[in-house]
């Protein structure tokens, strides 16, 4: 019998610490390939930006009345402003404008509809400014729609396209707005803003690795008492 019940408590405590291990690498594994994947797309969307001879900005952040903006590119096309957000998907793609999206790669998955969030950024934009602002999806990626694309999302190859269709005779208003968002992006409250959001993350992360330490120190437990068992 206390044979049976040592293999069980060993057994349930090398479970425990192989799920603290998963627990560990799966959350930096996906810290990490979502830094990589944001990088590398809004570096391919700056790419083709400079090719229109638009003028633009990158990695646009300001605080304004309605709290803190962040867009990854604004777009001066005439007389109006375009706020860029990029999202690097892969599989089958499916939703509207509102409402979440669901995608199929290797598993089902549900998506927060980026629409929403950065219809938020343009009408913000568009209120602190006093200037027409629009909003574009941009999809990098092997992802495709099953059904109609939404619109205000597009494919990253119909960007200059996308922005041509929109571009009109340049205002002296939507300039200074421009001009304006390039000199608050550069203001350090906006990115004391995100220092404390990064902290904010960088607590969660620790508390799923305390959720990992929690299964680990289980692990050793019956570790132990499956030692003292025998």
């Amino acid at each position: 019998m206390s044979i049976l019940l040592s293999s069980g408590l060993l057994a349930a405590g090398a479970a425990s610490v192989g799920h603290a291990v998963q627990v560990v690498v799966a959350g930096r594994r996906a810290s990490r390939n979502g830094r990589t994947y944001g990088a590398f797309a809004e570096r391919r969307v700056g790419q083709v930006l400079s090719r229109t001879g638009l003028p633009h900005i990158g990695d646009v952040t300001f605080v304004g009345d309605a709290g803190a903006v962040h867009v990854d590119h604004l777009v001066l096309a005439g007389s109006r402003l375009v706020a860029l957000e990029t999202r690097n998907f892969a599989g089958r793609i499916s939703g509207s404008g509102h409402g979440s999206w669901t995608q199929w790669d290797r598993a089902r998955r549900t998506l927060t509809n980026p629409l929403a969030g950065n219809t938020a950024n343009q009408n913000a934009i568009a209120s602190e400014f006093a200037c027409s602002c629009d909003s574009l999806i941009v999809l990098i990626g092997s992802a495709r729609f099953q059904g109609d694309v939404p619109d205000g999302v597009v494919a990253l190859g119909d960007l200059p396209q996308a922005l041509a269709r929109l571009a009109d005779p340049e205002t002296h208003g939507a300039r200074a707005a421009f001009e304006r968002i390039k000199a608050l992006t550069a203001d350090g409250t906006a990115r004391r803003r995100l220092a404390h959001r990064h902290q904010r993350r960088a607590g969660e992360r620790h508390h799923r690795g305390a959720g990992a330490s929690a299964w680990a120190l289980a692990g050793c437990a019956c570790a132990v008492l499956g030692i003292f068992a025998l």
